[in-house]
């Protein structure tokens, strides 16, 4: 995993003249290197720090102040009113002026480990967890009852998964290069493989909207060996509810990730290996328009599996683990998950606990908030 890049943030404590530095109350909580301003407001002498962190949520200006407290003693040890806040800034920043609508309601949780390359979870009401295990070419099921077993084997190498609105399952096969559905009997329906009689590149993540039409990212991350690529470009697709295929956009190299906003209106896709998030215009429900940056991640690595939430919400795997945006576009905060994040969908009945694949294992997380319930 790649280092994590170095922000500067300020941050501002009220001190007061005359007593000792404060920095080394800080470093004992982890905060180091900071570079001191001293300035003076109306009522109180302030100190002013700039904090190097490699946490991106304090990328923004962080503001908090302990009003009328001293952060030291007049012996110089810190009081309980510094250790308490310096403790919680260098652990939970963003809790300082900032808007925690998803914050999480439980400590991430290891579920699954020790598989070969992980992708595409869904949740299926009464039958648990799905997930793929693209090297492994089988898709796995997993119950909090029944633990982990063989749910599809061969998956022919399937990568995203999702449930068409009858509740079947839908695949992107990399190994066949196609979109297939999984019928109730068991037996496997091939939708699309090719453009204009060309092979798709390597179908990656999917998406149903409400009308039954299916749309799909195809970058060239996973042709099979010994074969080659076919197309020219690297599309996002839509399959509607009659069977036709057509090219929504083909300006991206790499598309990755895909979902809609809750109403659907808006469609979004990242640029995998840099970092992009793009958004359209749904025009008329079947074509795109107004195509935009929505977000960024700033350290190296791809930017992975998206999910929406009931708020519009943008949760993004990506490095060092899912990375939340505002419906605006605005970072909210990162939630660190170990390994490589790969995707990630809501799961339980009440659709408010985050299933996040890793290259070899799965991890959940409970939230407030929650996704939509098909």
């Amino acid at each position: 995993m790649a280092a994590r890049k170095a922000f500067t943030v300020p941050v501002r404590l009220v001190d007061r003249p005359g007593l000792p530095c404060d920095m080394n109350i800080a470093r004992q909580h982890g905060i180091n290197n900071m570079r001191k301003h001293s300035w003076r407001c109306k009522t109180r002498h302030c100190s002013f720090f700039r904090i190097p962190t490699t946490n991106p949520c304090m990328h923004t200006t962080v503001l908090f102040c302990i009003f009328g407290k001293p952060l030291t003693t007049r012996k110089g040890h810190p009081n309980n009113m510094a250790r308490r806040t310096l403790l919680m800034l260098s652990l939970f920043p963003i809790f300082a002026f900032a808007q925690t609508v998803v914050q999480p309601g439980g400590a991430v949780e290891k579920i699954v480990g020790d598989l070969e390359f992980l992708e595409g979870p869904v949740w299926k009401d009464g039958v648990g967890l799905l997930f793929s295990d693209i090297p492994a070419n089988t898709v796995y099921g997993w119950t909090p009852d029944s633990g982990t077993r063989v749910f599809l084997k061969p998956s022919f190498n399937s990568n995203g998964l999702t449930l068409d609105n009858q509740g079947r399952l839908i695949l992107t096969q990399t190994g066949e290069r196609q979109i297939a559905r999984l019928e109730m009997d068991g037996k496997l329906t091939p939708l699309a493989s090719s453009f204009e009689g060309k092979k798709f590149n390597s179908p990656n993540d999917i998406v149903v909207k409400s009308d039954g039409s299916i749309l799909f990212t195809d970058p060239p991350f996973n042709i099979p060996k010994g074969e080659q690529k076919e197309l020219s470009f690297s599309g996002i697709y839509r399959i509607s509810p009659s069977g036709e295929l057509s090219v929504l956009d083909s300006t991206l190299k790499w598309p990755n990730g895909i979902c809609f906003s809750p109403d659907e209106s808006k469609l979004y896709v990242n640029e995998s290996p840099d970092r992009i998030i793009y958004v359209w215009d749904v025009v008329n429900g079947s074509t795109l328009a107004n195509k935009r940056v929505f977000g960024t991640i700033e350290p190296k690595g791809y930017a992975d599996g998206m999910k929406i939430d009931r708020e519009g919400n943008l949760f993004c795997t990506g490095p060092g683990g899912v990375w939340v945006f505002s419906s605006a576009g605005k970072l909210m905060e990162m939630i660190p998950i170990p390994g490589q994040p790969t995707n990630c969908n809501w799961g339980d009945a009440d659709r408010k606990t985050l299933y996040v694949t890793t290259s070899k294992a799965v991890y959940r997380v409970r939230f407030t908030t929650g996704g939509i319930i098909e």
